[in-house]
């Protein structure tokens, strides 16, 4: 690699007649379109091999993958003098392009790209082509590896693929909080405090909320992490806005973000008949008490350790989709949610028995829009009970 410096992140002229965005280390496949003032996928095309007479050539030894490019070369490429890149300047029409023009769907947050290409509101890299299978779900990856967040003026770093920890860079009087089992380092100089969130300790052990919670002050460094493989969500949340979120993916949030346990309305009574004696249980698929997330006097940041791989879906309105209850990750409050118990029956001389047995029921949530819902791959896996389902806030479902 030449010890030449890189040209710094932006739009750039990529020789091809498309002003590309340059990541700091190569091309991306987005370009900036001019006349409807955003960007859009244009995957860079590799010339003829051979063809070593047009700026295109240029531009593809700079950029490609182990080629070794130069500062120097990837400049010329892009129409900016190596001197330039270096002082951190770029061309008048690069310049023109508004700052903040990358528009990620995974957060939907318009921000710059950062040095790697990802967003800077959520750290997802910028989206090469949609990942969506038939069914109509979306990957939304996580935070890659050493991808950059910032959060005003402060940062969160993301270290690790399996396991990953976020580490935060806090200036002076920014903070965070969290649960306390979640810290992995923190600086001395960082200030470690109780966090109060306005909810007594009965009312989080009820909501299945961490009980004790802390705080970091900058200034100084603080690393957070969880103990199972996963990826990093990071959720901008604009003022007045939240989300349904799983207990126990919690990782930390900026102060302006709130949390509020919720008597959940989603609950099963099981009728168990045992002799001359008859019992009746109740049930929250889904907890208690919900687990919301809400900004106030100011947006803020919410960050999660989703378990496994993270699908999401945007709902139209009316538009209705079934997972398993466990599978939810998070919600727009927007979304409403109901069970459905679905009672499935075979063809031929088994089919009264299988209607009739209760461990052959599957338990749904149904989710309808507007709004978006994403779903984790990992998660526990419910087991239907031996017994009638008498009562709660339950569609059946038989056929």
């Amino acid at each position: 690699m030449s010890g030449e410096q890189q040209p710094p992140a932006g739009w750039y002229d990529d020789g091809r007649g498309a002003r590309r965005w340059w990541s700091g280390r190569d091309w991306t496949d987005y370009v900036w379109d001019a006349a409807r003032g955003e960007q859009r996928l244009q995957p860079l095309q590799v010339p003829t091999v051979g063809n070593t007479t047009s700026a295109a050539a240029a531009s593809t030894d700079a950029t490609a993958a182990g080629s070794g490019s130069s500062a120097a070369s990837a400049a010329a490429a892009s129409g900016v003098s190596a001197s330039a890149a270096a002082a951190g300047e770029t061309t008048t029409a690069a310049a023109s392009i508004p700052a903040g023009s990358y528009r990620c769907p995974y957060c939907r947050r318009t921000s710059a790209l950062g040095l790697r290409g990802e967003c800077l509101s959520c750290g997802a890299h910028a989206r090469v082509q949609e990942i969506v299978s038939d069914s109509g779900w979306e990957e939304l990856p996580g935070a890659e590896d050493m991808a950059h967040i910032q959060i005003g003026r402060s940062s969160v770093q993301i270290a690790g693929d399996y396991v990953p920890i976020a580490e935060f860079t806090l200036i002076d009087g920014d903070a965070v909080w969290f649960p306390h089992h979640k810290l992995t380092y923190a600086e001395e100089r960082v200030q470690l405090g109780k966090y109060a969130d306005g909810n007594g300790f009965l009312n989080r052990a009820r909501a299945g909320m961490t009980v004790s919670l802390l705080s970091a002050r900058g200034p100084g460094r603080i690393a957070l992490s969880d103990n199972h493989m996963g990826e990093i969500v990071a959720l901008p949340i604009d003022d007045g806005h939240g989300y349904w979120v799983r207990d126990h993916v919690f990782l930390a949030a900026t102060p302006t973000i709130a949390y509020r346990p919720h008597k959940n309305n989603l609950w099963l009574k099981f009728r168990k008949d045992k002799g001359k004696e008859t019992e009746y249980e109740v049930e929250y698929p889904l907890g208690q008490y919900d687990e919301l997330f809400h900004a106030q006097a100011g947006p803020g940041l919410l960050v999660l350790h989703s378990p496994g791989n993270t699908m999401f879906r945007d709902l139209g309105a009316g538009e209705t989709i079934r997972i398993p209850p466990q599978a939810l990750l998070y919600r727009d409050l927007s979304v409403t949610p109901y069970l459905v118990a679905e009672y499935p029956s075979t063809v031929g001389w088994r089919s009264w028995f299988t209607t009739q047995s209760y461990e052959n029921r599957h338990l749904w949530l149904s989710l309808t829009g507007p709004g978006r819902v994403a779903i984790s791959s990992k998660y526990e896996k419910e087991h239907a009970h031996p017994y009638p389902i008498v009562d709660g806030t339950v569609q059946f479902h038989r056929w």
